[in-house]
């Protein structure tokens, strides 16, 4: 460890050196260190392979600590918002949109992995040395089996899902709510703050009605599309909110699906619909079936089957599936062969 650059009364994180690459090291405090889910969810983690996913290299528990270490990436989304409010230089909508799509994707392959990030926001998501984006900082993160039970109300206050927000505004610290759709609502509130260049103030508070929502969002001066599927993602109730496999269908389609009206039946947060395929994306219900360009892709990125290659190194990419342009991982130029990382099952730490 070398430097700390972020510290609350929970959360430390360092700049640091991991086998002679630079990394980032949370230290993060664990209620109860005899879980084994902590170690369940950390090994689910480390064989994640995403080119929008910041690897992580290890982990440890050290008494009432969970130490993980990843990837360093010097820049976030946050600090980007906030010089391009200074410099008065905002998004374009092609930017936006690749935003979305690497976000997507990577939170898609998460998704099949079953794996709930639970803290989206701006300062969790990271722009690397080749401008691209990257989802870090998996400290809050849960495995479905978890979070599908009983929801424990993780994140960012200003970036929670509606019924997360009311859920912790009563006191509960359990919420009934589907963990992915909580962080679609997220990643809709981070992508919308990008647009506006600052932090919507209507959407902070969970009585403001959906007119409300919407009229923030048709303000925006952008295509009918770009704005539908922000409609989409902030949703104000989870059965009309897409899921991150929803989304991602209909942004790597090569047209955009036909309007359908919303189901009237109502669905259970906590009980995924039985259909032939529980994994079925749902295509948009705002948008017409003219095709949008920057919403496009040649391959169909539902059809990418998750890794199950558990190597994880600095210097050497997770193989993936060669098929998929969407999800190749990219090797430094100045990768050399190298032995893999090792992870303990106990609580030893390789971290020095």
């Amino acid at each position: 460890m070398e430097e700390l650059i972020y510290s609350n009364t929970a959360v430390s994180v360092y700049r640091s050196t991991y086998q002679g690459y630079p990394a980032a090291t949370k230290v993060q405090q664990v209620a109860d260190p005899e879980n084994d889910q902590i170690f369940r969810e950390c090994q689910a983690m480390l064989s994640l392979s995403h080119e929008n996913i910041l690897r992580m290299y290890d982990f440890c528990v050290l008494g009432y600590y969970c130490v993980i270490v990843t990837e360093w990436c010097n820049k976030d989304v946050k600090k980007d918002i906030d010089h391009r409010k200074v410099n008065q230089y905002p998004y374009t909508e092609s930017e936006l949109w690749t935003f979305l799509q690497s976000m997507t994707s990577a939170l898609a392959h998460m998704q099949r992995s079953h794996l709930a990030h639970r803290d989206i926001k701006p300062a969790n998501l990271f722009i690397d040395h080749n401008k691209k984006y990257r989802v870090g900082d998996f400290g809050s993160s849960r495995t479905q089996e978890v979070v599908l039970s009983a929801q424990t109300i993780a994140g960012t206050p200003l970036y929670m899902s509606p019924a997360l927000r009311l859920a912790m505004g009563m006191g509960n610290r359990n919420a009934a709510s589907d963990p992915y759709k909580s962080d679609v609502y997220s990643l809709g509130l981070t992508l919308l703050e990008m647009a506006l260049l600052k932090y919507p103030k209507e959407f902070a508070y969970t009585t403001t009605s959906n007119k409300e929502r919407t009229a923030v969002i048709t303000t925006l001066p952008f295509s009918e599309q770009f704005k539908a599927g922000l409609i989409w993602m902030l949703a104000h109730n989870e059965e009309e909110r897409c899921s991150f496999l929803d989304l991602e269908s209909w942004l790597f389609s090569p047209q955009l699906p036909s309007p359908i009206a919303h189901s009237k039946s109502t669905v259970s947060p906590m009980v995924p619909v039985q259909t032939s395929n529980p994994h079925q994306p749902q295509p948009c219900p705002f948008t017409s079936s003219q095709p949008f360009p920057l919403a496009r892709a040649k391959t169909n990125s539902s059809a990418i089957q998750p890794t199950t290659t558990h190597t994880v190194s600095p210097t050497t990419a997770i193989p993936l599936n060669p098929s998929s342009h969407l999800l190749k991982a990219a090797t430094p130029p100045q990768a050399q062969a190298q032995a893999p990382v090792t992870r303990q099952s106990s609580g030893c730490c390789l971290l020095w």
